[in-house]
């Protein structure tokens, strides 16, 4: 018999290389405002949804809100200041400005929404950037809480417990979380991590190689064949990643990809496909359908029609060297499909935030 959830409301604000992205969870019968029956928390377990995963129920195609009968709410701002990490490592006060204005944003939101105490979570920036200590103070003094920084571990781990959560993974997965600085790599079974890996490699990084302007197919498919060979160890020279080959010796299982290029891709596929693609229920491609996509998508390029993607301004910039990365992993291991999902770390920190410690966080 599965435990009854708490009633309470759990918010997590992702601060990413691209977009700073809220995920808020009320459940049904939890008013907006203060009252005795909310409680206003920092993001915590929920045992019922945790419980199932460990368990290795197989909840793919039943959304979080049908498992908690809780409303779910999601916002985001656009940032970008992975580009600055990309080109210097120093984040620019222009910026750091609209980083700022974009959390204060997501905070009023957060609180809107009954949660006025949402987890801040950074990731590679806040790891990377030269003047990393200047902008977590920044965003701190800006919103009046606490930034917490994730480890490369903490943000794989965090990453591979949201994404796993969508299928059955209970006979092995690997998760691919694909973001704008880094991009993290993970095995494991049900919600436990065997092996992760961190790439030094993300969609703003990839730009440099891949540049808009310059993007055609004989382009494309030669730094393809430059990362693949980085990947399978057959190449040391270059960007600064190891091999992943070590990662599968026992099998890489389903494979998964979350981010928002990750969510990009499904989105597209989902517009020229059949069947468009659901948040909830996730997206399941083919390899080969896959290689016709990005077909189209670079031809778009080529000849300069970008523009006409259904995506904003943001994403189009950085959608096919995010579709390189993530083909030369996917031929790297080898399986004939991944299933891409939106559920990504803020999911992982509410189904599991009293983890938030030890060597999963830097501070």
């Amino acid at each position: 018999m599965r435990e009854k959830h708490e009633n309470t409301v759990c918010g997590v604000i992702d601060l990413g290389s691209s977009y700073f992205r809220l995920l808020v969870l009320r459940p049904r019968g939890v008013v907006k405002s203060s009252g005795e029956r909310l409680r206003n928390e920092r993001a915590m377990k929920i045992s019922s949804v945790a419980g199932s995963v460990r368990r290795g129920y197989p909840i793919h195609g039943t959304s979080f809100a049908t498992i908690l009968d809780a409303e779910i709410f999601e916002d985001r701002e656009y940032v970008g200041w992975g580009s600055d990490l990309a080109n210097g490592g120093v984040i620019s006060p222009e910026v750091l400005d609209r980083a700022c204005f974009a959390l204060k944003h997501l905070v009023e939101e957060s609180a809107r929404m009954g949660c006025k105490e949402p987890v801040l979570c950074g990731t590679n920036v806040f790891r990377q950037a030269l003047n990393r200590v200047e902008a977590k103070g920044r965003l701190e003094h800006a919103s009046g809480l606490e930034v917490k920084v994730l480890s490369e571990k903490g943000e794989a781990v965090f990453g591979f417990i949201g994404a796993s959560s969508s299928i059955d993974c209970s006979d092995g997965c690997t998760v691919i979380d694909l973001g704008g600085t880094s991009t993290e790599i993970c095995t494991g079974r049900g919600s436990l991590v065997d092996r992760f890996s961190s790439l030094k490699a993300g969609t703003h990084s990839v730009v440099r190689d891949l540049p808009r302007r310059s993007l055609d197919m004989y382009h494309y498919r030669r730094v393809l064949l430059r990362y693949v060979e980085l990947l399978d160890g057959s190449s040391k020279n270059g960007i600064e990643f190891e091999s992943i080959e070590s990662l599968f010796s026992g099998g890489a299982g389903s494979m998964l990809a979350t981010g928002g290029t990750a969510v990009s891709i499904a989105v597209l596929a989902g517009y020229i496909g059949t069947e468009l693609f659901d948040p909830f229920r996730g997206y399941l491609l083919s390899f080969d359908s896959f290689v016709s996509l990005r077909n189209r998508i670079v031809g778009l390029y080529e000849r300069g029609l970008e523009n006409g993607l259904p995506l904003d301004r943001a994403r189009i910039e950085v959608l096919v060297p995010g579709m390189l990365l993530l083909e030369a992993i996917w031929r790297v291991i080898g399986t004939d499909e991944i299933f891409i999902t939106a559920r990504d770390l803020r999911w992982g920190i509410v189904l599991n935030g009293s983890a938030l410690k030890g060597d999963l966080v830097v501070s």
